[in-house]
């Protein structure tokens, strides 16, 4: 069944997940098909669609569709004896945890792991009794002895930030999202890095962000990647298109299948003259900057109206729809945004007020405001008129 798309049915009407802990969540995770949450002491559980991102060994397709899957019967991630895990992301078919030590475990489709191994979309690592805990192997990165502080998945592929400001990406490389200058095809086959032996580590370089460039924070979407840096801005690179996922003005296919296209010559995604980004989030065809002002704003694809501008326009593709051309997304009056967190089609914030807004797809009620109509594709549908959700 479905929630949020009927009058009467806010979110604060809903009870409260049964998760089988006492301990405050820290974070929530969602790939499009499951859910994870971390709780503040460290530890993970997940459920939904069981397409390998679960991460524990099911028959079922679906885990959370029966109440006796979820409580103290809904298994503690297992990453292995005594590790914890301070930050972890999903994607569709796979996902990764970033321990608490600085390392980087993960499980799923094979493929996409960075483990050396290969397989189709079913064949998975983590599916099976004795596959996670210990037996499920560290990543490597190579011998340059920098921790992982930042990690981020989005549909094939991966990517770790490490503690000395570089990028390392893994997985598929369709659109140049890796950012290492190969193609996206080799002899014909898909250009995949991690899927055979000695690719990873040493063998897998840092993205080439340019000179003196410091990534503060790193996001993906479909195809593309961003990071954001020690000065507040951004840049992007892979998947764009004349949807303008990497917001540099242009309608060129992909950027990073070259290694003329990183580096220096990878410019800044423009985003104006007013305030510095705090924070960067992209998960689907659209990213979103939250700005040290209050403010946000978003760029890419817009069919649904995620962007916020009242219209199915994208923005990133010209020169004229960038810089401070982009404006900020209109949320209403004295909203003051502190948080920011981007869906495949949709968008919300949170204010330093602790109200949320949200806006983009909604036929089955994902904005929670008990009907199904999309918010921010029309004129008169954002700033004061986008109600705030009714969580509590």
């Amino acid at each position: 069944g479905m929630w949020g798309n009927t009058a009467g049915e806010a979110p604060a009407d809903m009870p409260a997940l049964n998760l089988g802990f006492n301990t405050p969540v820290a974070s929530i995770k969602w790939s499009g098909f499951a859910y994870c949450v971390l709780t503040t002491n460290n530890y993970a559980k997940c459920w939904g669609n069981n397409m390998g991102s679960l991460g524990f060994p099911s028959d079922e397709t679906v885990v959370g569709a029966d109440p006796a899957q979820m409580g103290a019967n809904l298994p503690y991630l297992d990453v292995g004896a005594g590790l914890t895990i301070q930050k972890l992301d999903l994607a569709f078919n796979h996902g990764c945890a970033l321990l608490t030590n600085g390392k980087v475990k993960c499980w799923g489709a094979k493929s996409f792991l960075g483990l050396g191994l290969s397989g189709g979309l079913s064949d998975q690592l983590g599916d099976e009794p004795g596959e996670m805990g210990d037996a499920l192997p560290f990543l490597d990165f190579g011998s340059h002895g920098h921790e992982v502080v930042d990690i981020a998945l989005a549909g094939e592929n991966s990517c770790a930030l490490f503690s000395n400001g570089k990028v390392k990406c893994w997985g598929r490389n369709s659109a140049g999202q890796l950012g290492i200058g190969e193609p996206p095809y080799v002899l014909g086959l898909a250009n995949t890095r991690g899927d055979a032996p000695d690719e990873m580590g040493d063998n897998l370089p840092f993205v080439d962000l340019g000179e003196d460039v410091f990534a503060i924070q790193v996001t993906l979407g479909i195809g593309h990647a961003c990071v954001l840096t020690f000065d507040q801005r951004v840049k992007c690179w892979g998947a764009n298109n004349e949807w303008g996922f990497l917001g540099q003005g242009h309608d060129l296919p992909k950027i990073g299948t070259e290694l003329s296209e990183m580096g220096d010559n990878l410019p800044y995604t423009d985003l104006g003259s007013q305030g510095g980004v705090l924070a960067l989030f992209a998960k689907g065809t659209h990213t979103c900057a939250l700005f040290d002002i209050g403010k946000i704003k978003c760029w890419g694809d817009n069919w649904t109206g995620m962007l916020g501008y009242e219209d199915v326009n994208p923005r990133g593709s010209a020169a004229a729809e960038m810089g401070d051309n982009l404006p900020f997304v209109d949320l209403g009056t004295d909203f003051f945004a502190m948080g920011l967190t981007v869906g495949a089609l949709s968008t919300c914030v949170s204010s330093m007020t602790d109200e949320i807004k949200c806006w983009g797809t909604n036929p089955n009620g994902e904005l929670g405001l008990g009907d199904t109509a999309n918010r921010g594709d029309n004129y008169g549908e954002m700033g004061d008129n986008l109600p705030v959700i009714n969580i509590d």
